[in-house]
Order: C-alpha cells, then structure tokens, then sequence
C-alpha cells in the first residue's frame, strides 16, 4: 500500500508539472513573450530528464531512455547521419562508466589499476572480486592462446584468449569495421564477422576471421535448397578464414519433428569441414539450456563428428541497456558452465567460447574460470576509441591503433592478475578462488554457486552496474 501511495504522489507530481508546463506556453503564446516560450521549453526538457531519471527504476522505462526515443523519432533521417549522430550511444549503452573509463584510458594508453573484481561497491550485494596472494610470478603473455582444432580437423587454429566478435556492420561505419579488422590484427587476434558476413572492409583489415554463416541462408543454396558447395568451398578456402561458425535456427534444435536430426547436423558438419580442407567448424549458441547442450553431447558422440567449438553468446540485439545487468549476466555464465559440465562429461574435444561484453580481465579470467577456453568482446564497444580527429585522412589508422592499444593492456593486465593468483596457465583458474557476496554477512565462491546440484536453491544475480 505504501508503494502504491509512493507512486501515486511521483504521478501527482508529473501531472502537475505538465499543466504548469502547458500553462506557461499557453501564456507566451497569447502574450507573445519570448521569454514565457523559452522558459516553457526548457521545462519541457526538465520534464523528460526527470522522468527518464526515475524510469529507470522500472524494468520496462529501462528498455526505453530518451536517447532511444529520439533515435526512434529521427527515423526519417539517412541511416548515414543517424549513425554520426548516435555512434557513441551503442558503445556507452553497453558499458557501465567504470568499464567506459577503463576501455578508453587503455586505448590510449594510459595507465590503470588490476581490475580483481566487477567493479561494484564492497558493501553491494553481488559484489565479486578475486582472492590473489601476496607472491607475484612473472608471466608470457604470448603464450595465452588456445588451438582450436580436434583431431578431426587438419588445419587448427591458435585463438588468442580475447577477441573481437558480435561485429554489427550495418550499425557501424565502413572506417570503423575496417579499423576492428586491422587492430585486431596488430594485435594478433581474430574477428568474428558477425551475420552480415565478409565485407571488403573487414578483409582489408588483414585480420584473421572467423566467419559466421547462418545454416538455412538462401545465398549459399541453390533452387533445390541443397547446399551451393562451390560457392561455401570458395569462401571457405580464403586464407583469412581460419575458422567457421555455424548458427542453427531455434526450431532446428534440439531435434523434433520438423527440425534437423543427429545425422543431418554430422553431415553439414562433415561436409563443411571438406569444403574448407579440415578448417574448424563451431556452432553458434545464444543462451543454450541443459537439454539443448545434452542433444548435441549425444549426437556427436553417437556420429562421432564434433564441433571443435561452441561459442555462447550473451548479447541480444534490441535491449542494449540491459546486456551487463544480473538479468542476462548469470544465465551466460549458467550457460558456460552447462557446456563444460556437457563437454567433461562426453569427454569431447570441443573447445567453449564466451562472447559478450567482457573488457575488464576480471570479466576475462571469470569467464575462463568457469569453463570457456577463450572470449569475445562484444565489438561495439570499441566504438568509443574513436576520437573526432578519425576522419582525417593523417589519422586515418588512429583509431585501430587504440583498439590494438585496448587489446594488449588487457592481455597484459590478464597476464598481471593471473600472476597475483599464481596461475601459470589458463588452466589453473579455479573458480574457487572468486567470490561473490550473496549478502551483507555471508559470501560463497562461484565454485559453490555455479556447479551445485540443488536446484532449488535460489543463485543470487549481480546488481547492475549501471
């Protein structure tokens, strides 16, 4: 009762601000006073910031800010000038100000602390950090990597631990997609095309790619909807493609009546992998449950064609200011767990990927701890490296220098808090050794939250960083 009360009087209040708002403008109107107008307009745009301050208390105005709003109502725009607008928007939505601060003073270089923890306040709920020792080891990073690549596949590839992917080129400019593809090949990692696919841009980066091909895509099928294998074996043999990622429909797995059996998934698999001359082959996964990863467990254990890699992914397009809160944060990492409990158990060799938001090396090693073999980084946030001085052409390669910037400082503060915890290899993180406060008085390690078998009991969320 007393909540309802609360929000009647914060109703009562806008209301009330919107007849003296209409009143003042009424008023200028009839007595032609510019000073009435302006002082109506300016409280107009009071209005908006403060009931945009106070949406954000609800899940459903959360979905909605301003900034969105006004990109919606600018629709009649190019998409050109709309994505000079609003370039930064994307990048700031799906980052919190601590992660924003730390991207941006790593791609310029600039020194910053070891991220051991998620960045929240101590006393939060939710809060994470990492136990490390007082003895530090000295580490490579250069020996960070991971080969993707079972033995069925002739062409292995060495992943660094941090890539780039979920790469949205119709959102981003041709220089910005271009500049991803050439810092990440400064600094010597991979970029996942994404679901636009190739582009000259991207290839011109000289980066090596992972290409992400959707299964049922009418451009790689003939009339027949059989597969055009000259046209998927002549992408495929690029020697820029060092992997590829397959993304099934949500009605074709796990398998039903309509969907796709254990021996059609092996056999595109199969065929894939002759097409490319033993390249890996993944799949793409967004939020997979137990059941789905359990058909694929099954079917490549009974075919005994693998997957050399899973990538789960986090992110999902259209609700960008949630994507680093509780609500999509703990079934991710459920969901990394569920695979390498999926993997252990079928003693696969499929290698896991975690794609999302992931800048800090605390997000990296978490990641890492709780069964992913290596990450993508959401590559949208990228887009804050850029500076105004991109578009001249003497600083046409600024902003790929920055993005290689980023990459090496994480790496190295990866390499740097691994060594505060003793870790000689990706291997030994444990996930015991990081902690999550479940409340003021009591804290359990992601061990025992993550990889209980009660389901019953209930796994508290993070708190939003925002």
């Amino acid at each position: 009762m007393k909540n309802f009360r609360f929000k009647s009087v914060i109703g009562l209040f806008f209301a009330l601000l919107f007849i003296l708002n209409f009143y003042v403008i009424i008023a200028g109107l009839a007595t032609a006073s510019h000073l009435l107008i302006a002082c109506g307009i300016l409280l107009s745009c009071f209005q908006l910031y403060v009931l945009e301050q106070f949406g954000r208390k609800s899940a459903i105005l959360k979905n909605l800010p301003y900034h969105v709003m006004i990109d919606d109502f600018m629709a009649f725009m190019p998409l050109k000038f709309r994505r000079f607008i609003f370039a930064k928007n994307t990048a700031r939505l799906l980052l919190n100000q601590k992660q924003y601060q730390i991207l941006t003073k790593r791609s310029k270089n600039d020194l910053t602390e070891i991220i051991k923890d998620n960045l929240l306040s101590p006393d939060d709920p939710g809060f994470e950090y990492l136990q490390g020792n007082s003895a530090l080891i000295s580490l490579q990073c250069e020996n960070f990597r991971v080969v993707i690549g079972s033995g069925q596949c002739h062409q292995p590839y060495s992943l660094s631990m941090l890539n780039f992917g979920r790469l949205s080129q119709k959102q981003l400019s041709k220089k910005h997609v271009h500049a991803i593809s050439q810092g990440a090949n400064i600094g010597n990692c991979a970029v996942n095309t994404g679901e636009d696919g190739l582009s000259p841009h991207l290839i011109r980066g000289g980066a090596d790619l992972i290409w992400h091909m959707r299964y049922n895509d009418a451009s790689f099928r003939n009339d027949d909807r059989s597969l055009n294998e000259l046209m998927v074996s002549t992408i495929a043999l690029k020697p820029y493609i060092k992997m590829i990622e397959v993304k099934f429909q949500l009605e074709d797995l796990p398998a039903t009546k309509r969907g796709l059996t254990a021996f059609a998934i092996s056999s595109f698999v199969k065929k894939l992998r002759a097409l490319s001359e033993g390249k890996p082959i993944g799949i793409h996964l967004l939020h997979p449950g137990t059941d789905l990863l359990n058909f694929l467990g099954k079917t490549m254990t009974a075919t005994g064609v693998y997957f050399d890699f899973i990538t789960i992914e986090n992110l999902i397009n259209g609700m960008p200011v949630l994507q680093n809160s509780g609500i999509f944060q703990q079934p991710f990492l459920e969901a990394i767990v569920s695979a390498r409990k999926m993997v252990n158990q079928y003693q696969l060799p499929t290698k896991i990927i975690a794609a999302g938001v992931i800048v800090t090396e605390y997000e990296l090693l978490r990641a890492i701890a709780l069964g992913a073999d290596a990450c993508f980084n959401a590559s949208d946030t990228l887009i804050v490296t850029r500076s105004a001085t991109d578009s001249l052409k003497m600083n046409r390669d600024a902003q790929s220098i920055r993005i290689a910037n980023f990459h090496r400082n994480t790496i190295a503060a990866a390499c740097s808090l691994m060594g505060l915890c003793r870790y000689k290899k990706l291997t030994d993180i444990n996930p015991a050794d990081f902690c999550r406060k479940v409340n003021g008085l009591e804290t359990k390690t992601l061990k025992e939250l993550m990889y209980q078998t009660d389901s019953a009991v209930v796994r508290p969320l993070y708190v939003n960083l925002n």
